[in-house]
């Protein structure tokens, strides 16, 4: 996108004047992305969640991993069902594309972007204790649901979501 940017940049920033230099277009990229410079941290991805209640609401399941290191079958849950220490799983979409804010003057970090907000999530219940701080759905399977489970909570997939095998 910052290579778009600087080649587009006589359209973008058509404001600025003088017009910006390619390494001006470059600083004024607004990340999503926050890397720790010390490397204490691993990098974190910034995201909207819609929480309100109308037709774009966040849609959330929740499982647990079990000890043979597959999950349960995932249930339609609500945001009241992320907890600290739960991890969180988000279906990703960008939010209205590329972002351009009118300026006469380009500033550091803040001028264009893309927003990402999640359009569900899949909330694994205890992840930390299972030692799954850093869960990945790489090739991880969904457990039988036991005999007495709800039709629509054992559907694997469909309306309901997550269901399967996670790729």
């Amino acid at each position: 996108m910052i290579d778009t940017a600087v080649k587009s940049k006589a359209e973008w920033f058509a404001g600025v004047k003088p017009p910006p230099s390619d390494g001006e277009v470059r600083k004024a990229f607004s990340s999503r992305v926050s890397v720790d410079p010390d490397g204490q941290y691993e990098a974190s991805l910034r995201v909207n969640v819609h929480l309100a209640d109308d037709a774009k609401k966040l849609k959330v399941s929740t499982t647990r991993r079990l000890g043979d290191g597959k999950i349960e079958a995932p249930k339609r849950g609500s945001a009241d069902d992320v907890q600290w220490g739960d991890c969180a799983v988000p279906v990703l979409q960008t939010a209205g594309g590329v972002w351009v804010k009118k300026t006469k003057k380009l500033t550091d970090s803040s001028c264009f972007g893309l927003i990402f907000e999640a359009s569900e999530v899949l909330v694994i219940k205890g992840a930390d204790e299972a030692g799954a701080g850093a869960f990945n759905l790489g090739d991880v399977e969904v457990a039988e649901p036991a005999p007495e489970a709800a039709p629509e909570e054992t559907s694997g997939g469909g309306e309901g979501g997550f269901g399967g095998q996670f790729y």
